[in-house]
């Protein structure tokens, strides 16, 4: 089985590798860390993500929150975000990210209520 070290993070549990000599860091602890970082660099690559709370501010209202990543991006990345949820489609109605740059993103978060949520994030970029 081939697995991208940023797949092998996320399914082992943001456990740390080190591939070929290239950098990998988690900045948190394993487990349910929230606000947790850490990033993978191979190459040019760099690779970032974490976990996110967003405590809606009200129902039905998206709520934001900013993310600053823990290495500078040479580029804007490509992020994406996910919420941990099993209630998404009924409570969880909508997510996204705004206002990237090199150095962070807002996420957003919408839900029928006021329930914190947790969120995954991933950032792919070029880092010189």
């Amino acid at each position: 089985m081939i697995c991208t070290p940023t797949l092998a993070i996320m399914v082992f549990g943001l456990h740390g590798l080190n591939i070929n000599n290239n950098k990998t860091n988690i900045a948190s602890a394993s487990g349910d860390v929230e606000d947790s970082k850490g990033y993978t660099q191979i190459g040019n690559t760099l690779t970032q993500f974490g976990r996110i709370s967003i405590t809606p501010s009200a129902a039905n209202v998206p709520t934001a929150k900013t993310v600053t990543f823990p290495i500078v991006f040479t580029g804007v990345p490509f992020i994406n975000i996910t919420p941990i949820s099993g209630t998404v489609g009924t409570q969880v109605l909508g997510w996204g990210v705004s206002s990237s740059s090199t150095t962070n993103f807002v996420a957003y978060l919408t839900r029928t209520n006021t329930t914190t949520t947790s969120l995954y994030w991933q950032a792919i970029g070029y880092k010189a």
